[in-house]
């Protein structure tokens, strides 16, 4: 994930290995929280997926200024 992380000019994390982890991690945690309990869920599936791309791209494309060492 990492190295195609990299493939991306737009993707403005100094870290590509952590952002990574932190893509994989939220996604499959949200994904697996959706569709594991889909009767008790208040958005629709539509929406769940444009505001789960709009919150990754939100932070990938966003300048690595945390102040935090690689």
């Amino acid at each position: 994930m990492a190295g195609l992380l990299r493939l991306f000019p737009e993707v403005r994390r100094r870290t590509p290995d952590r952002a990574a982890y932190f893509v994989m991690h939220t996604v499959e945690s949200l994904t697996r929280g959706y569709a594991a309990h889909p009767e008790n869920q208040t958005i629709a599936k539509d929406d769940f997926v444009v505001e789960l791309v709009t919150m990754l791209e939100a932070y990938l494309t966003r300048a690595d200024d945390t102040g935090i060492k690689p």
